[in-house]
């Protein structure tokens, strides 16, 4: 017998059997969960709960205090355990942990369980740097990308001083990056200062220019069309009133499949192969874990 669910009574109510109802809809879609709240946002905002989720509200109107109203109602989701506190990322927070060991088999043991770098930087390869220009979206992607093993970055608009002290230092020349952002003007100029930024102002120790290899993979013209993506008129204090399409509107699940395509792409080997390599290795390394004996 299916146990009903108390959401509360009101507008708060109404949202919180909206947002689960929604959460449970995507959750076997691939690459949907886990989840931000304002990717919720964009897409309950275009789909059968925008009623719901706006209540007396103009959907014009702006979407911070809605967007507040959807992690409250995810909150108390998440607190009657309803749905899993993990089905939600917050890239806005991080916490900074030591790992120890009881003795170097354990740590050498937890070590047999890493991953295989197969873009070949003993070679001269490097991975591709993800950028983000939103906290909200680095969350989801990294968890969408993880078994490709490149760094995953949210810039959170314009932040020189992270940029020159965090982003650049872990670039290397002619690395290639794969940009994530809105398409309006104060996008582009965010985009355009990161680049200058890494590009021309940051220098490397060794003297020499990174040059990047720069490329925005979402939100571009083609997919504006491709994905009939509205165009929305976004208020700016400084810039003006001017078109916009923001990354979220893509959806969270299309995003990710844009990053994974292009990264398969770049990728030297199919990915099952690198896989299935690690696999074989971990057995080798387990069979001879099995064997050490420490002295004290």
């Amino acid at each position: 017998m299916k146990t009903e669910i108390n959401y509360g009574t009101g507008q708060a109510g109404r949202l919180r059997e909206a947002v689960h109802a929604f959460l449970l809809s995507i959750e076997d879609t691939p690459n949907a969960i886990p989840t931000s709240s304002r990717f919720i946002y964009y897409e309950m905002r275009d789909s059968k709960y925008a009623s719901v989720l706006f209540g007396a509200r103009d959907r014009r109107q702006g979407r911070r205090s809605v967007e507040q109203n959807i992690t409250d109602a995810l909150t108390f989701l998440r607190e009657k355990g309803h749905i899993p506190w993990e089905w939600i990322s917050d890239e806005t927070r991080m916490i900074h942990l030591q790992n120890d060991y009881a003795d170097l088999k354990e740590a050498v043991t937890t070590a047999a369980w890493g991953t295989i770098n197969a873009w070949g930087e003993e070679d001269g390869g490097v991975p591709p740097m993800v950028i983000c220009e939103t906290a909200a979206l680095a969350g989801p992607i990294y968890a969408g990308v993880e078994d490709y093993q490149v760094p995953v970055v949210a810039v959170r608009g314009w932040t020189k001083g992270f940029l020159m002290t965090e982003v650049g230092p872990a670039l290397k020349p002619w690395q290639p990056v794969l940009y994530i952002g809105d398409h309006d003007k104060r996008g582009h100029m965010i985009e355009a200062d990161i680049r200058d930024t890494l590009n021309n102002v940051y220098q490397p120790k060794d003297g020499q220019g990174l040059d990047l290899t720069w490329e925005r993979i979402a939100v571009t013209e083609s997919q504006i069309e491709e994905y009939g993506l509205e165009i929305q008129m976004k208020p700016d204090k400084v810039l003006g009133e001017a078109p916009a399409v923001e990354c979220e509107a893509l959806t969270q699940a299309v995003v990710i499949e844009i990053v994974r395509d292009k990264l398969a792409w770049l990728y030297p080997e199919d990915i099952e192969e690198t896989q299935a390599r690690e696999e074989r290795q971990r057995k080798q390394v387990q069979e001879h874990l099995a064997k050490l004996k420490l002295v004290d």
